[in-house]
């Protein structure tokens, strides 16, 4: 057991060793980044008072883990008092996701006029005939760039670098940047 200078000495040296294991739990649940720097410190100021020299020789290996097991259970409380922040959140992925705010009517264009405005079948023809057909398989189609690159006999990222070239092109020849 810690005497009370021996404690406020290992308070003082290791307030930011505290926060800094707190704030990588806060950079998983920001909401509760002040919570946890809280429990972190809280703990800090209990640990420093139970340690003992004999036991653990590194007041730190001894302070980590009970930072981590006071956030833990900071999560646990906070699940059962706030299930739905908890819940699965939207993470894009690469091609293949779009935002939700996509979906919502009236947010874009009519795809028909758009293509009639810009005349595609003319821009489509200024194309090599592989990289216009990539361009409409994956964009008018709605084919992934995997079964695309399948058919093709290419990697997927050859057809995704395939139909950005193109797209760029296709904008250029648009005057549409």
């Amino acid at each position: 057991m810690a005497t009370a200078p021996d404690a406020a000495e290992l308070v003082t040296n290791y307030f930011g060793l505290a926060v800094k294991h707190a704030a990588k739990w806060g950079k998983l649940y920001p909401w509760l980044h002040d919570q946890f720097v809280s429990v972190a410190t809280e703990e800090l100021w209990r640990a420093s008072t139970e340690f003992d020299p004999q036991r653990c020789p590194r007041f730190a290996t001894y302070l980590i883990p009970r930072i981590r097991w006071v956030c833990l259970e900071v999560i646990r409380s906070e699940r059962t008092r706030n299930p739905p922040a908890f819940g699965p959140q939207w993470q894009p992925t690469l091609k293949n996701d779009t935002s939700p705010l996509e979906a919502a009517p009236g947010r874009f264009a009519d795809p028909a006029e758009t293509a009639e405005r810009l005349d595609l079948a003319a821009l489509l023809a200024c194309l090599p005939p592989d990289r216009a057909d990539a361009v409409v398989r994956t964009i008018g189609h709605d084919e992934t760039h995997e079964s695309v690159a399948a058919s093709r006999g290419q990697t997927r990222a050859r057809v995704g670098q395939l139909v950005a070239e193109s797209l760029a092109a296709l904008r250029t020849a648009a005057g549409v940047e």
